[in-house]
């Protein structure tokens, strides 16, 4: 089970300045995995550490969907299949949708949820 403060982690293709602004919108922990200085580290390794800390991820990154096809949740993931996509475009889609991934996950045990 999920706590009421998920761990939320975002990858390396969102902007930093998006997870800040998750923790200042949402009642999640959002940190950057340029925080947790995984730019470098491979798919495997970050998935790897993320089911050690039961985080959803938020990725456009389809190598973690083979992941958790292959290793089952944790993580979660919030997908996006926005393509590029500017920081405004990217908050604007989150204040319309994000709330409803998150329940899907912590409410209804969803494994992944795609926007976009």
């Amino acid at each position: 089970m999920l706590p009421d403060k998920p761990l939320v982690w975002t990858d390396t293709n969102l902007s930093p300045a998006i997870a800040k602004w998750l923790n200042e919108h949402f009642k999640v922990e959002a940190v950057s995995f340029y925080k947790l200085n995984f730019h470098t580290a491979s798919n495997y390794v970050i998935f790897m550490k993320a089911k050690e800390s039961n985080a959803i991820f938020i990725t456009k990154d389809k190598d973690y969907k083979e992941l958790l096809a292959k290793f089952k949740v944790p993580p979660y993931i919030v997908f996006l299949k926005t393509g590029n996509i500017s920081n405004a475009d990217l908050k604007n889609l989150f204040q319309k949708s994000l709330q409803k991934c998150l329940d899907l996950i912590l409410k209804h045990n969803f494994q992944i949820v795609e926007i976009g």
